[in-house]
C-alpha cells in the first residue's frame, strides 16, 4: 500500500519521480516522431510501388 503523503513528504523520492518523468516523456516522444516516420515511409513506398491496402486494414 502507498503512503501518498510520506511520498510527497521524501524529497530523494520527489527527484526521482521527476526525473523518471522526465526521461518517460522523452523516450515517448522519441516513439512518436520514429513510429511517424516509419508510416510515411510506409505511404511513400506504397505509392511507389502501387500497393493499395483494403479499407480498414491495418498496415
Amino acid at each position: 500500500e502507498c503512503d501518498v503523503l510520506q511520498m510527497r513528504k521524501n524529497r530523494a523520492f520527489l527527484n526521482d519521480f521527476v526525473g523518471m518523468r522526465v526521461r518517460y516523456l522523452g523516450y515517448v516522444g522519441w516513439i512518436e516522431t520514429a513510429s511517424e516516420g516509419i508510416a510515411r515511409l510506409h505511404t511513400a513506398l506504397d505509392q511507389e510501388l502501387g500497393i493499395v491496402h483494403e479499407t480498414g486494414a491495418t498496415p
